[in-house]
């Protein structure tokens, strides 16, 4: 039996050791470090977090922006489109690529990267064939609506 007591105490005494007990105040100061360091980046990346979003924010708010005017001065371009398609085919055979480009995009609701990479020659084909023959006031390509059928009322 004193050899049981004796080998648990000798064991208590590696564990309790001037060494060890040093080594496991270094551990912890280590691990108080570690946690600060931890802590300050997490509180790094919360910050960076919150500045990306509110970067984004105002991203998003410049864009809608910058749509209304870009939307703003389209609608005061249509006027000047509609009166180049009212003045005639002679007309728009006068006119240069970015007119053409935009009498595309808005009138005919065609893309404008599209509209871009064709020359003018094919711009000029593509809006003769979509112009009305007879200046009705009706630039799309919307089919005319017809009149009801007369099976179909009551």
């Amino acid at each position: 039996m004193d050899m049981i007591d004796g080998n648990a105490k000798s064991y208590a005494r590696v564990l309790n050791s001037p060494e060890r007990l040093a080594a496991f105040a270094d551990f912890n100061t280590l691990q108080a470090a570690l946690a600060l360091i931890r802590a300050d980046n997490d509180e790094r990346k919360n910050e960076s977090k919150k500045l990306q979003t509110e970067k984004d924010c105002h991203r998003r708010e410049q864009k809608e922006k910058e749509a209304k005017d870009e939307a703003k001065r389209q609608l005061a371009l249509l006027p000047g489109i509609e009166a180049d398609i009212a003045k005639g085919k002679e007309h728009i055979q006068s006119l240069l690529k970015p007119r053409l480009v935009q009498i595309m995009c808005m009138l005919y609701s065609e893309k404008k990267s599209n509209m871009n990479k064709l020359k003018v020659a094919d711009l000029k084909t593509k809006i003769l064939e979509k112009m009305p023959d007879q200046p009705n006031g009706n630039h799309t390509n919307t089919p005319s609506p017809q009149a009801p059928s007369p099976s179909s009322t009551p």
